[in-house]
C-alpha cells in the first residue's frame, strides 16, 4: 500500500513538473522582458518585428503581410495581452492607415480598419485608446469592441506624445502663425478646458514625458539664432509653467528617472547624423553631453533602463548612471528600416 502511496506521489509530482513547464513556456513573456525591433523592408513591402530577450538573445520573428507597419505610440502601447503597432499604406493616395492588435502569446495579429487617416500616436489608459490622427483629430477606441466611439478637432495641427491620467488628456498642438500650445480635454468628453500658449518657450514642442504630477517637455525655435532649447515643465497641480534652458538647440526626446533629466539632441549642420543626449541633474541643474555616432531612433525607459535605438544597434543604459551595459546588433535584413521598439514584460 504504501509502494502504491509513494508511487502515485511521484507520478503526481513528475505531472505537476510537465504542467509548471507547459505553462512558464506558453507565452513570450516567461522571464524579464522582451525587446520587439519593428523594421519594414523596402523590397520585398513586408514588415516584421524581431524578438530579443532581456539578455539581448534573438528569439522568434513575426513576419507580417503589411505595408509600413511602426511603433506607435507614448511609451510602450500594451496591455496584458497585447500590443499594438500601426500600418500606413504607403501605396495609398488617402492617408490611410490601421491600427494592429498584436497577441503577446502566439504572435498573432489583427489589423483593425477605423476608418481613419494618417494615424499619428497613441495613449493606452484603462479601456480606453486615445489616437491622434488626421492632422488635428483626436479620437477615442473602445478596447473591447475596437471601435471608434468619439471624435474632436483640436484647433490646429497637433504635434509630439499626448498624456492622458485620471482626468484629462493633454496635447500639443501648433498653428500657421507661429503659436503653439498645450490642450488640456476632459479624458471621457474630450471637451477642452485649458488652452495655454507656449510660444515663450519655443515654436516646436517634440516630447513629452509625465513625472510625479508635472509634464516635461522638450522645446525648440527653428527661427533663433543662438542655442535657446528650453525643457518645459507643466505643474498639473497648481496649473503653473516653469523651464530649464539647456544652451542648446534642436531637442528632441525627454526621459526623466529619479533626479535626472535626459534629453536628446539632433544633430546639427557640422554632422546631422549625430545626435547626443544631455544629462541635467533636476535639483543643481548641472549638466553634460554625451555624443553618439549615430541618429537616435527611439528613446525609452523600463526597469531602470534607457534603451537607445539606431538603425543598427540597440544600446541599453543602466537609467541611473547611464552606463552602457549591452550592445545588441541588430539582425535586419538588406534595405531594411528601423521604425520602431516595443519593450514588454
Amino acid at each position: 500500500m504504501r509502494y502504491v502511496i509513494k508511487s502515485i506521489f511521484i507520478i503526481s509530482m513528475i505531472f505537476m513538473f510537465f504542467v509548471s513547464c507547459s505553462v512558464e513556456y506558453a507565452s513570450n513573456l516567461n522571464h524579464g522582458y522582451y525587446i520587439g525591433i519593428v523594421n519594414f523592408n523596402k523590397d520585398r513591402k513586408e514588415s516584421f518585428i524581431n524578438q530579443y530577450d532581456s539578455e539581448g538573445h534573438e528569439g522568434s520573428r513575426i513576419k507580417f503581410s503589411l505595408e509600413g507597419i511602426s511603433y506607435l505610440g507614448n511609451f510602450v502601447p500594451s496591455d496584458d495581452s497585447y500590443f499594438y503597432a500601426k500600418s500606413n499604406d504607403i501605396v495609398s493616395t488617402k492617408g490611410d492607415s490601421y491600427l494592429i492588435q498584436i497577441d503577446k502569446y502566439n504572435n498573432g495579429y489583427t489589423k483593425i480598419d477605423l476608418d481613419i487617416e494618417d494615424i499619428y500616436k497613441i495613449f493606452m489608459y484603462n479601456d480606453k485608446i486615445y489616437i491622434t490622427h488626421s492632422l488635428n483629430k483626436l479620437s477615442i477606441c473602445n478596447k473591447e469592441s475596437l471601435k471608434i466611439v468619439k471624435t474632436v478637432s483640436i484647433d490646429d495641427h497637433v504635434v509630439g506624445k499626448i498624456h492622458v491620467d485620471d482626468e484629462n488628456v493633454y496635447i500639443f498642438s501648433r498653428n500657421n502663425n507661429g503659436n503653439s500650445y498645450l490642450n488640456v480635454l476632459n479624458k471621457d468628453s474630450l471637451e477642452n478646458i485649458s488652452r495655454f500658449n507656449l510660444s515663450k518657450f519655443g515654436l516646436y514642442q517634440n516630447d513629452m514625458f509625465y513625472y510625479e504630477g508635472k509634464i516635461y517637455f522638450t522645446n525648440y525655435d527653428v527661427n533663433s539664432k543662438i542655442d535657446s532649447g528650453k525643457v518645459g515643465i507643466y505643474d498639473i497641480y497648481t496649473k503653473s509653467f516653469d523651464y530649464i534652458n539647456t544652451i542648446r538647440n534642436n531637442l528632441d526626446k525627454i526621459l526623466l528617472y529619479e533626479d535626472s533629466i535626459y534629453v536628446t539632441v539632433r544633430g546639427d549642420n557640422k554632422d546631422l547624423n549625430k545626435d547626443s543626449v544631455i544629462k541635467i541633474d533636476r535639483k543643481s541643474l548641472k549638466s553634460y553631453k554625451i555624443e553618439f555616432d549615430y541618429n537616435i531612433k527611439v528613446f525609452d525607459i523600463l526597469d531602470d533602463k534607457i534603451f537607445i535605438l539606431s538603425d543598427k544597434y540597440l544600446e541599453i543604459y543602466d537609467a541611473k548612471d547611464f552606463k552602457l551595459s549591452k550592445n545588441i546588433k541588430l539582425n535586419m535584413d538588406k534595405n531594411s528600416v528601423v521604425s520602431g521598439l516595443i519593450l514588454y514584460s
